[in-house]
This record gives structure tokens, C-alpha cells and sequence, in this order.
């Protein structure tokens, strides 16, 4: 495999396709012994590659899974990675770009001032408006 001159020394391991990982479910498992089992199989996969965990990023796909996760990892006592979701990770590594005026921005606080603000400039609002106040909040 050719080397750029940024490109990191890695493992064989890691130059390959990387291999499917099975978690088989059983009934008796609940959601703990589930993350239990993702934080053992990763630290084992860290460990298998001479990789750290301080170094390491577990990208999780909701939000919901970030307090489980790292749960799991501090039964292990080990150093944990970066345990993460796409956009916390985002967040973490820099802000993001300010929206333009009246665009969607995600923050439910923020967008509601600019849909506030986008009826308060429509005039087939005004009816709405003055007919019942609060459904205009």
C-alpha cells in the first residue's frame, strides 16, 4: 500500500476491510449487559490493534446511548474513548458556522424565535393573530 507523507503508520489490521462484529441478543440480555458487551468487544479490538483508548473515538448513532455507553466503560476501569455521537463530536471539535438569517439551525430555542419572527412579517398571519393570540406564540 503506498504511503503519503501525512498518511500514520497503522497496523495490517487496519489497513484491511475492517470485519463484521456479531452481538448476538439472547432474551435474558438487557440494555446494560448489551453496552457491557460493546464496551468489552471495543476494548478487546483496541487492544488487538495495539491502539490506546485515549486516542480512540466510539461513535454512537444517538444521543440516548452516550450515558450507557460510558457506563459500561467505567465498569471495565480503564481509560475510556472519546464516546460520542456525530454531532456532539462536531460541537466538540469547533463551533458551527452562525446560520444566515431565518434558516433552520436545529436549536429548538433559536428556531423559534426566527419562526416568530418570520409569521410576525406575513400579512395572512395577522388574522390568525388577532383571532387567538396564543397560537401565534
Amino acid at each position: 500500500m503506498p504511503r503519503t507523507p501525512h498518511a500514520p503508520d497503522l497496523p495490517p489490521s487496519l489497513r484491511a476491510a475492517p470485519a463484521t462484529v456479531d452481538f448476538p441478543l439472547l432474551p435474558a440480555h438487557n440494555s446494560a449487559a448489551i453496552w457491557d458487551g460493546v464496551a468489552r468487544r471495543a476494548a478487546q479490538w483496541l487492544e488487538e490493534n495495539d491502539l490506546a483508548a485515549r486516542d480512540a473515538v466510539l461513535l454512537l448513532p444517538f444521543a440516548q446511548h452516550l450515558q450507557p455507553a460510558r457506563l459500561a466503560w467505567m465498569k471495565l476501569s480503564r481509560w475510556q474513548p472519546r464516546i460520542e455521537t456525530t454531532r456532539s463530536l462536531a460541537s466538540a471539535l469547533g463551533p458551527s458556522p452562525l446560520p444566515q438569517a431565518n434558516q433552520i439551525t436545529g436549536d429548538a430555542a433559536i428556531d423559534a424565535l426566527a419562526a416568530r419572527a418570520l409569521l410576525r412579517g406575513q400579512s395572512w398571519a395577522e388574522a390568525l393573530r388577532e383571532q387567538d393570540p396564543r397560537a401565534h406564540r
